[in-house]
């Protein structure tokens, strides 16, 4: 009996210590490897996101079960960064460590539209969409270099983009690291991009005036 007390006793204590040097060290690795508050607040100067293209069409959703008609946003933009850290000595993002297990990237749409529920806001209801996103798991992948569309739709809550001037597009930034907390930035911003209303088709009539025509409604590929 006191062999056996002896044993769970020991068994007990390393077990203890083991554990507290494993937390200790997964503390250690979290607090050296998270991102400076410099690296999380500013944006990158080396990094360029440029929207080359702007268009409001009207189209249904593939998969919405109403098949309801709405205004979407196409928008067509060239993005270039590096967050391999090999530009960190001339101003890049050195975003990728040994405890780095994936990068997440978002290009995030952001705009103001008027909502009388949006109580104590003036009115102003804050929106966000995201339109493209990447998952980078190897440092080889995270120089990013792409001219595209919208990965997913752009579409306002009340259906139609009218009255809604302009939209902000920033790149965002997730690190998931292998131990530790989740860390997040942006990377670089656009500013206000105008949104362009929805060109309609108009037809002369032989007495000059003028009438719309039907329009076409496209069936969007998301």
């Amino acid at each position: 009996m006191v062999l056996m007390n002896t044993l769970t006793s020991r068994l007990s204590a390393w077990s203890g210590l083991v554990l507290s040097v494993l937390l200790f060290l997964c503390s250690a690795v979290s607090f050296l490897t998270y991102p400076s508050p410099s690296t999380l607040k500013s944006l990158n100067p080396r990094a360029n996101l440029t929207v080359t293209s702007v268009e409001t069409i009207l189209g249904r959703q593939r998969w919405s079960p109403n098949r309801e008609e709405q205004e979407f946003v196409e928008v067509r933009f060239d993005l270039a960064t590096d967050l391999t850290g090999g530009l960190a000595g001339q101003g890049g993002r050195a975003l990728w460590t040994w405890n780095t297990k994936q990068v997440f990237l978002s290009l995030v749409a952001s705009w103001d539209s008027v909502d009388p529920r949006a109580r104590g806001k003036g009115g102003i209801r804050k929106n966000e969409a995201v339109l493209w996103d990447r998952i980078v798991q190897r440092r080889e992948d995270a120089r990013v270099l792409i001219s595209q569309g919208n990965k997913y739709a752009l579409r306002e809550v009340g259906k139609r983009w009218a009255g809604i001037d302009s939209a902000n597009f920033t790149l965002h930034w997730n690190v998931m690291p292998h131990v530790g907390m989740l860390a997040y930035g942006h990377e670089a911003t656009t500013g206000a991009i105008p949104i362009p209303a929805r060109a309609r088709r108009v037809r002369q009539l032989p007495n000059g005036e003028t009438v719309e025509e039907d329009e076409e409604v496209r069936r969007m590929p998301y």
